[in-house]
Parts: structure tokens; C-alpha cells; sequence
């Protein structure tokens, strides 16, 4: 099994046993190559809703997504200021 692999069933994991314990539930969403997770505390119907119009708003930006994208292949980490628009993005969706 690859390191990338080995991470990511980790990852997972780590929200299996994390999640019931400080927070309700999580939800995950696959966009291709992209994983979203929202980890939430309280109802998950609005919550999905949030996640799906995340997921849809990051797949139909041009800015996030080629930046996405490149971060994929150059394995940079991105920050929530890069691209400016995903911060703006994120504050409309759940800080809202």
C-alpha cells in the first residue's frame, strides 16, 4: 500500500474515532479528485446542504479549481487565502 494510501486510511480513521466523541457526525463528499469533509455539531440536513453548495461552488470557480488542481500536482498545501477566492467562498458558506 502506498504512503498516500497509508495517509489518507488514517485520516479517515482518525475522524472515526474523533468525530462521535467531540462532535455529531461528519459528512464527506468526493468532488473527482477532491475530498471534502465537514465536520459538523448539530443538524446534518442544513449541514450536507452546506457541503453540497461548497463542493458544486469550488467545482464551478475557475480560480479554485485550477488551483486545486495544481496542488495536486506540485503536493503544495494550500491556505485558506489561496486562492483569495476560497476564503471568500468558505466565510459565505459556513461563516454565514
Amino acid at each position: 500500500m502506498s504512503l498516500s494510501k497509508n495517509l489518507f486510511n488514517f485520516f479517515l480513521e482518525s475522524i472515526q474515532i474523533i468525530v462521535p466523541k467531540a462532535f455529531k457526525e461528519s459528512l464527506v463528499n468526493l468532488v473527482e479528485l477532491f475530498l471534502t469533509c465537514y465536520v459538523i455539531k448539530g443538524q446534518s440536513y442544513p449541514a450536507l446542504q452546506k457541503l453540497t453548495r461548497f463542493t458544486e461552488t469550488i467545482r464551478e470557480n475557475l480560480e479554485i479549481w485550477q488551483t486545486l488542481n495544481i496542488s495536486i500536482k506540485t503536493s503544495e498545501i494550500l491556505e485558506i487565502n489561496n486562492p483569495p477566492a476560497l476564503k471568500t467562498v468558505i466565510n459565505e458558506i459556513f461563516l454565514s
